[in-house]
């Protein structure tokens, strides 16, 4: 880095990692994209929608909250189930599907079943990139608790094919949500609960 000319990152988060690092060099920001070619929900079919639905056991009219990514510690997917766990009543037509593969995989498994979630949190495993679009548009809704992301791929994804985000925040980029607009923010289980029955009522 002190050999650089210049330091790019994708969120003003990098200037965390390199004032740790001792480094003087100014971030210039530089924000990730998206294939916007390929997350276009005009070109998802609504049979491949009721397909994945119907292989993940999801009723047809549940409002689904997902995320998509690494299933690692990092990601908080571990937090978001405790959560739910707290909150979700019985008959609250909620659902979370986990779209991803991963270290932790195993291990978030065993916690929903642990917590009685198995019926309300799906994981699909490894899902192949061009087949992410379907995914998103069977969902409602992009819902993380991680805060180890810079400019998330995913949730911008998300945004492209009409989800709004529900992110827990994390002061250095919560910026990155209007609320109101492209999304909400949550500190704690009730206010995630509180968006959530809000976001599946609309």
């Amino acid at each position: 880095a002190n050999k650089s000319k210049a330091i790019v990152g994708p969120s003003e988060k990098c200037f965390e990692y390199i004032k740790k690092a001792s480094h003087k060099k100014k971030v210039r920001i530089l924000p990730n994209s998206i294939e916007m070619n390929l997350f276009n929900p005009e070109k998802v079919k609504k049979e491949e929608i009721e397909k994945i639905k119907k292989n993940l056991n999801i009723p047809e009219n549940a409002f689904i909250a997902c995320f998509v990514g690494r299933v690692a510690k990092e990601k908080s997917i571990d937090v978001t189930i405790d959560y739910l766990a707290k909150t979700l009543k019985p008959n609250d037509n909620i659902y979370y599907v986990v779209i991803g593969d991963g270290p932790a995989l195993d291990e978030f498994k065993e916690q929903s079943k642990k917590l009685n979630l198995s019926d309300k949190v799906r994981f699909t495993g490894r899902v192949e990139h061009e087949d992410l679009p379907k995914y998103y548009m069977m969902s409602h809704l992009y819902l993380t608790s991680s805060l180890s992301e810079m400019n998330s791929i995913s949730m911008l994804e998300a945004m492209a094919m009409g989800l709004p985000v529900l992110q827990r925040v994390d002061e250095i980029n919560k910026n990155q949500i209007e609320e109101g607009k492209n999304g909400y923010l949550f500190n704690n289980e009730n206010e995630m609960y509180k968006y959530l029955k809000y976001l599946s009522s609309l």
